[in-house]
């Protein structure tokens, strides 16, 4: 019965912005949500899937998923934080505790309620970044839409959240990004509106960003960053994807 866990088509007629998963615009689109701080929520949907984020500020709030493996019992057995009889009991006794999963194992004593809140995110964690594995569908924008259930904050900044979805993103999606622009020079955005710090990037994609002078092509910048077995090529073309996706570096 709640709303931030039906799927209604209805819910499309709000939405102010759409795109593809296929062409990373998703990245660039949370990226800005960040920037502006703006609360709403993104919607994603394919031939079978149904996911809906909620972002408060722009930071994610609130995961609905009717993915099955991403229930929150699924996700309980397959990290090892319970086992699938203690589960299965837990859901046995849930009327004892209006319905709700989590308290029917505290109840239990299954879990104590530190573990608990541990698992609520790093479900919620991992919903998030799954998103980005998407090889098909379409996202849509929702603007000022609240989840009206009660959430639990991850605990990690905003920022690396965004370079966790860019190491989630599938590498097809990342090279049929940057197809188009091998040949094109890329410049660094000397104001961009989120800095490379916000995102606590690691230092290889630190100095493939670096290496973009403005004169030289991409290919070029990713040979050399790879010569002589330097660093790994797809780790350069995903810190180049990232820095166009995050409005740090343009095609000139």
């Amino acid at each position: 019965t709640s709303p931030a866990l039906a799927f209604r088509d209805e819910e499309l007629g709000g939405a102010s912005v759409m795109g593809s998963v296929t062409d990373g615009s998703l990245l660039s689109h949370v990226t800005s949500l960040l920037a502006r701080r703006d609360t709403g929520l993104v919607l994603l949907r394919d031939a079978k899937k149904r996911k809906k984020i909620y972002f408060i500020e722009g930071r994610p709030d609130f995961v609905g998923s009717n993915i099955p493996g991403e229930l929150l019992g699924e996700h309980l057995v397959r990290t090892g934080a319970c086992l699938r009889m203690e589960v299965d009991m837990a859901l046995a006794m849930l009327p004892k505790f209006h319905g709700r999963l989590g308290d029917a194992l505290v109840g239990l004593g299954v879990l104590k309620s530190a573990e608990l809140y541990t698992a609520i995110t790093s479900q919620v964690r991992a919903r998030y970044l799954e998103a980005f594995r998407w090889r098909s569908g379409h996202w849509a924008w929702v603007a000022d839409a609240r989840a009206g259930e009660e959430s639990l904050p991850l605990r990690e900044a905003a920022g690396d959240l965004i370079r966790e979805a860019a190491r989630a993103t599938d590498f097809a999606v990342v090279t049929a990004g940057l197809e188009p622009l091998r040949e094109q020079i890329l410049c660094r955005v000397p104001d961009p509106t989120l800095s490379a710090g916000v995102f606590g990037l690691p230092e290889s994609w630190m100095r493939a960003l670096a290496a973009v002078t403005g004169k030289t092509t991409l290919s070029n910048i990713v040979l050399a960053q790879t010569a002589g077995g330097r660093e790994d090529p797809e780790e350069a073309y995903r810190a180049l994807w990232f820095g166009l996706r995050a409005g740090l570096l343009r095609a000139a």
